[in-house]
C-alpha cells in the first residue's frame, strides 16, 4: 500500500531492552538490595569510624544497582517519525443477494433515500443495493476534485480512504488519497464500483464472510493493523445486508477482536428489513405449436412467500396485446397454483405469449412476476391417419372424435372391414380405399395413429400391413411425422417384435409373453403418474396439478375424484433407455423393471411417439360426456404433430440444458443447423443472440458456437454464464427475426438468498460491539459528521537507530570509578 506522508522529525529515546516493570523494581528490587547491604554492614566493626557506615552502604548499593543496570542493557534510540494522514476503510458488500431491487410497502424508506441522492421513489425501486453504493460513493477523479455529492468527496477532505468490495473474500479496489494529496499522475482514481454483471459471475460472490473479509482487509491494508500499536485507521466503514452464511469468523467476533485494537466498525444497513415477499412465475404450459381457430389453453404455474390470501391479476400478452385476463386468491407460501388462461389465436406466426402478474409492493423481486414462451401459430389443419383392426369400442369412440375436430382432417381405416364399407372422415374429404403406398401419400399426414392391427391383415385393395412398416419407420425418422400406438390384445405391440415398427416403440417387448387375448381381467386399476408425467402436456386433464394427479390416481378411493379405471393392458418388459415413461400401473411390476409401464413417449430421429397400453379410455366418458376423452386425445395428437407441423423437417432447433438456472451457473447452448437441402451444416461456426428480457432497449448480445464434428452432424455447442436474475431469451437467425428461439430462467441460488432481508438489528448490535454506530442508507451522510473528530493526523515511525549504553567506556570508567571509591573509603574506615 502506498502511504501519504507528510513532516518529518527525529527524536533520541533512552529505552532498556530486558527492563523489568517499574513496581518490580521500586518495590522489590531496590528495597531488597539496600536491605542486603545494610544487613551486611551493620555486621562491620568500623572501630570508631562509624561516620563512613552509610557512605559505604551507598556505595556497595550503586555498585550492584549499576550490575543490575547493565544486566538490563540500556539503549538510546534515535527515532525518526512521520506524520500520516488518518486512513478509513471502506468495504462495500458485492454478493449476490445485493443484485436484488428491493421493493419497499413502508414507503417512506424509498423517498428518503431518493430525497438523499436527489431522485425519486420510483428510481430507487428500481437500482439494486448494489447501485445504490454506488451512486452513494460518487466518482472521485485526479485533479483532487470529485463530485460534490459524492460520499468519498466528503470523507476524504479529511482522511485517505481504501475501498473493497467483499462477498467470500475482500478485494481491492481503490485507494483514495487525502484531498491536496496527488497519489502520482493520472487523471481517475475512483471511477465507480466494478459493473455488477461481471461481479455476480464470479464463484466468490455466492456467499458472504463479513467476518473474515473485515480482517482480511485489514491485514491487506497494512500488516500490522491488527496489532497493538498506532495503525492510522480511524475506522472501517461496511456497507451490507448483514447476511452472513459462511466463514470461520462471526461478525460479533470480529467486531470484539477490532475493539481491542481501537478501530471502530460502522455498519450501513442495506435492502428491506421486512419479510422476504414474493410472486413467482415458474412455469408456463402450452404446446409449442397450435393452429388458428384452436382454443388454446395456457396454465401458468405461481409460488407465492408473504402474500397468503391476496388477490391478484394475471395477464395474458401474445405480443404486446392483452389477450385474456383472470384474477387468482394466493395460496399459502412455497404452495404452486396453478392459473389457466384461454386465447383463440386468430392469425398465423410465430408469437411470444406472456404471463404476468401484476407487481406488489414489498416484493423482494419483480423480474419473475413474468413468464414467457414462444409458441407457433399455424393456419392449416392437422391431418390424421388412423389404422385399425377390429371396430373395438376406443376405435368406435376415438373415430368420432376426430372427424368431429374442426382443427383436424381425418381419414380412418378400418381394415377388418368389408371392401364395400365406406371408411369414414372428416366432412368433405375422399375416403380412403388402401393404405397410403406412396411417401408422397403417406408423408401428407402428420400423425398416423396405429391401433390394433396384425402385421398380415389387409387393407381393401388386398395388401397386407406389413408391407408399409418400413414406409412408416422413414414417415417418423425421415419426415418428422408422428406416430400413435394404441395396445390391442391381438397384435399391438407384440406383433411388431422384430419388425420395422419395433425402434419406433418406446417399449420393450419379451420374446414370448402372455396370451392377452384370453386373459380375463375383472378388477379395475388406475395409473400412478411419474414425475414427467406431471408435467407432461400430453397428460394436463386440468390445469391444478394436484388435481390432475387426482383424475389419473385413485389415491382417496372417491370414485367422484378420479377417472374410471382400466380393465386391461399390455404387459410389456419395460420402457426403453430413450423413452419417457408418463404413467405406471398402480400396483403390478416386473419382476426385474419396476412397475409396468402404460404411457410412453419417445423421440424417434426427427419424429415423435406416443404409447398407450391399454385400450379403454372410451370409459372416461362416464358422467362428464366426452370432457377427458376428446381432451386427453386431442393432446396427444397435437403433440405427436409438433414436429411435422414445424415444417416437414426442422432445419433448425436450439436447446440449453436445463431451463432453469441459479445465478452464476454455466448455461450450455446446443443447436442443429441444416441447409436449403436438409444436408447438415459444415459451418465452423454460427451466432446465437442472447437478450434479458425486458430489456428491449439494448441489442442483444451475440454468442458464438462452435461446430462439434464429434457429435451428430450439424450440431453446434457454446456456452454462456447466467449473470442476470430473470428470463432469458436466445435465437438463431438475425438480430430481428429468429428462426428458433427458446427461454429459460435464471433464479437466486439457496445460500445467498435464503433470508436475503436487510439483518438490521444483529447489524446494530455488531456495530455496538466494535464501539461504532449503524447507520440506515439514507442516514448515512452523518458518516462525515462522527469521522471529523478521530480524523487527526498520526506520527507513526518509520526509521530507528539504537546504540548500545552498556558497553560504552565512559560508563565502564563509571562503574570503576564507583568501585574504586567504595576502596578507598574502606581504606580509610580501615576495613582493609
Amino acid at each position: 500500500m502506498t502511504l501519504l506522508l507528510q513532516a518529518t522529525e527525529v527524536r533520541e529515546e533512552f529505552d532498556w531492552i530486558y527492563l523489568p516493570a517499574p513496581w518490580v523494581i521500586f518495590l522489590i528490587v531496590v528495597p531488597l538490595v539496600v536491605l542486603l547491604v545494610a544487613a551486611v554492614y551493620r555486621r562491620e566493626r568500623l572501630a570508631g569510624n562509624h561516620w563512613a557506615r552509610w557512605p559505604l552502604v551507598a556505595l556497595r548499593v550503586a555498585v550492584i544497582l549499576a550490575i543490575l543496570a547493565f544486566l538490563a542493557q540500556p539503549v538510546l534510540r534515535t527515532v525518526t517519525y512521520q506524520t500520516r494522514d488518518p486512513q478509513l476503510i471502506v468495504l462495500v458488500d458485492d454478493s449476490l443477494s445485493m443484485g436484488i431491487v428491493d421493493k419497499f410497502s413502508n414507503r417512506e424508506i424509498p423517498a428518503r433515500v431518493a430525497e438523499m441522492l436527489d431522485t425519486s421513489p420510483e428510481v430507487i425501486e428500481q437500482i439494486t443495493r448494489y447501485g445504490l453504493v454506488d451512486r452513494l460513493l460518487g466518482r472521485v477523479d485526479g485533479s483532487g476534485g470529485g463530485e460534490g455529492a459524492s460520499l468519498l468527496a466528503q470523507l476524504r477532505k479529511k482522511m485517505n480512504v481504501s475501498v473493497y468490495t467483499f462477498a467470500g473474500s475482500a478485494r481491492k479496489i481503490a485507494e483514495i488519497p487525502r484531498e491536496g494529496r496527488r497519489r502520482g499522475e493520472g487523471d481517475v482514481i475512483f471511477t465507480g464500483l466494478p459493473d455488477l454483471d461481471r461481479v455476480q459471475a464470479d464463484a466468490r460472490v455466492k456467499e458472504t464472510k463479513i467476518g473474515d473479509s473485515v480482517l482480511e482487509t485489514l491485514l491487506d491494508h497494512r500488516g500490522d493493523a491488527l496489532a497493538p500499536q498506532d495503525h492510522g485507521v480511524v475506522a472501517v466503514v461496511l456497507f451490507t445486508d448483514g447476511q452472513n452464511n459462511s466463514g470461520v469468523l462471526q461478525p460479533e467476533e470480529m467486531a470484539f477482536k477490532i475493539k481491542q485494537r481501537g478501530i471502530p466498525l460502522l455498519v450501513v444497513g442495506l435492502g428491506n428489513p421486512d419479510p422476504p415477499k414474493n410472486i413467482r412465475v415458474v412455469g408456463l404450459d402450452v404446446d409449442d405449436v397450435v393452429l388458428v381457430g384452436d382454443e388454446v389453453s395456457f396454465d401458468a404455474s405461481i409460488v407465492t412467500e408473504g402474500f397468503r390470501g391476496e388477490n391478484v391479476q394475471v395477464d395474458l400478452l401474445v405480443g404486446n396485446e392483452l389477450v385474456d385476463r383472470d384474477y387468482v386468491s394466493l395460496e399459502a407460501d412455497g404452495v404452486k397454483q396453478t392459473v389457466r388462461l384461454e386465447y383463440t389465436p386468430k392469425r398465423p406466426g410465430d408469437f411470444t405469449v406472456t404471463v404476468q402478474v401484476e407487481k406488489l409492493g414489498g416484493e423482494l423481486f419483480w423480474d419473475d412476476n413474468t413468464f414467457s414462451r414462444s409458441v407457433k401459430v399455424l393456419d392449416q389443419k392437422i391431418k390424421v391417419l388412423y389404422v385399425e383392426g377390429p371396430p373395438r369400442w376406443e376405435y368406435r369412440y376415438l373415430k368420432n372424435a376426430l372427424i368431429r375436430d374442426p382443427t383436424m382432417e381425418a381419414r380412418i381405416l378400418l381394415l377388418s372391414a368389408d371392401r364395400k364399407f365406406r371408411q369414414e372422415t372428416s366432412e368433405g374429404l375422399e375416403p380412403l380405399v388402401q393404405f397410403p403406398a406412396t411417401e408422397q401419400e403417406l408423408f401428407e399426414y402428420h400423425v398416423l395413429i396405429i391401433g390394433d392391427v396384425e402385421p398380415g391383415l389387409q387393407d381393401p385393395s388386398g395388401r397386407p400391413f406389413r408391407d408399409n412398416l418400413e414406409l412408416i419407420q422413414r414417415f417418423v425418422g425421415d419426415s418428422g411425422g408422428g406416430v400413435v400406438f394404441i395396445a390391442g390384445p391381438r397384435a399391438n405391440p407384440q406383433g411388431y417384435l422384430h419388425t420395422p415398427l419395433y425402434p419406433l416403440l418406446p417399449v420393450e417387448i419379451a420374446e414370448s409373453g402372455t396370451d392377452f387375448s384370453k386373459r380375463i381381467i375383472t378388477d379395475r386399476f388406475h395409473v400412478e403418474l411419474t414425475g414427467a408425467g406431471k408435467q407432461h402436456p400430453v397428460m394436463r386433464l386440468d390445469s391444478d396439478a394436484d388435481r390432475n394427479s387426482q383424475l389419473w390416481e385413485n389415491t382417496d378411493g372417491v370414485v367422484e375424484n378420479h377417472l374410471p379405471g382400466f380393465y386391461w393392458f399390455a404387459e410389456v418388459k419395460k420402457a426403453k433407455l430413450a423413452a419417457i415413461p408418463l404413467a405406471v400401473h398402480e400396483d403390478l411390476s416386473h419382476p426385474v423393471h419396476g412397475r409396468r409401464v402404460i404411457f410412453a413417449v419417445q423421440n424417434y430421429s426427427k419424429g415423435k411417439v406416443f404409447y398407450s397400453g391399454v385400450d379403454n379410455t372410451w370409459r372416461w366418458r362416464a358422467g362428464v360426456d366426452n370432457l377427458y376423452f376428446y381432451r386427453f386425445w386431442g393432446q396427444v395428437i397435437r403433440w405427436a404433430a409438433s414436429g411435422r407441423l414445424l415444417g416437414k423437417t426442422p432445419r433448425y432447433s436450439l436447446a440449453t440444458d436445463k431451463q432453469i438456472y441459479t445465478i452464476g451457473e454455466r448455461v450450455t447452448i446446443d443447436a442443429r443447423i441444416f441447409d436449403a437441402n436438409m444436408e447438415p451444416s459444415k459451418d465452423p461456426t454460427t451466432t446465437v443472440y442472447h437478450r434479458v428480457k425486458g430489456r428491449d432497449f439494448e441489442p442483444p448480445s451475440a454468442i458464438e458456437l462452435q461446430l462439434n464434428p464429434a457429435r451428430e452432424a450439424g450440431a453446434y455447442e457454446g456456452a454462456i454464464t447466467a449473470s442476470q436474475l430473470g428470463s432469458h431469451d436466445l435465437w438463431l437467425g438475425t438480430e430481428a427475426e429468429p428462426v428458433a428461439f427458446l427461454s429459460f430462467t435464471v433464479e437466486v441460488p439457496p445460500l445467498e438468498f435464503r433470508d436475503p432481508r436487510l439483518a438490521r438489528e444483529r447489524m446494530k448490535k455488531v456495530a455496538r460491539l466494535a464501539e461504532g454506530k449503524y447507520y440506515d442508507l439514507h442516514g448515512v451522510r452523518s458518516i462525515g459528521e462522527y469521522l471529523v473528530e478521530r480524523a487527526q493526523p498520526r506520527k507513526i515511525p518509520v526509521a530507528e537507530r539504537q546504540d548500545d549504553l552498556w558497553d560504552e567506556y565512559w560508563v565502564l570508567l563509571l562503574f570503576t570509578g564507583v568501585i574504586a571509591a567504595e576502596w578507598v573509603l574502606r581504606k580509610l574506615a580501615r576495613l582493609l
